[in-house]
């Protein structure tokens, strides 16, 4: 009977460490869909900032900068609770606008298209908790940022 608890303890005590083994989705698949979506929101964070380093503190950029560091906070939650190292961010190329407006169109298509890496990530991840979180910060970006940027687009120039 002991040998059966102490091979028991043994197995138990090596899990952390077989991490990869426990998780149904291909660690490359995703460690590539976590990888993508905290560039994206680095990148959104970054464009955020430049908009208002350049434009003054103007809505709705100050308010959604600081949801895109939170959603950046989340992803880093998934590196560590999956055992996973952060990527090196890529530098993100900032593009300036000549008005508010012009910075909400641009931001518009940004938004799209993180709602679209999300839907993408989400046919591939099977991991309830990664899931949880792609799907509340695709749903940000749907029911909260995007629909911001539009009302935005329609302001008048500075």
């Amino acid at each position: 009977m002991r040998f059966k608890y102490g091979l028991l303890f043994i197995l138990l005590s090596m899990i952390p460490s077989l991490g990869s083994v426990l998780y149904a989705t291909d660690q490359g698949t995703l460690k590539l869909a976590l990888d993508t979506v905290y560039q994206d929101e680095f990148d959104a964070r970054s464009r955020y900032e430049g908009v208002l380093n350049e434009l003054g503190s103007v809505k709705p950029f100050s308010n959604i900068v600081v949801a895109e560091g939170r959603h950046m906070e989340a992803l880093e939650q998934l590196y560590m609770i999956l055992n996973l190292e952060k990527p090196v961010l890529q530098l993100f190329t900032y593009s300036r606008f000549s008005s508010v407006a012009a910075a909400c169109a641009a931001s518009v298509e940004a938004e799209i298209k993180n709602i679209q890496l999300y839907d993408k990530f989400l046919g591939v991840v099977t991991e309830e908790e990664v899931r949880n979180v792609f799907t509340r910060l695709r749903n940000a970006s749907a029911d909260r940022h995007l629909p911001a940027f539009r009302r935005c687009q329609g302001m008048q120039p500075h």
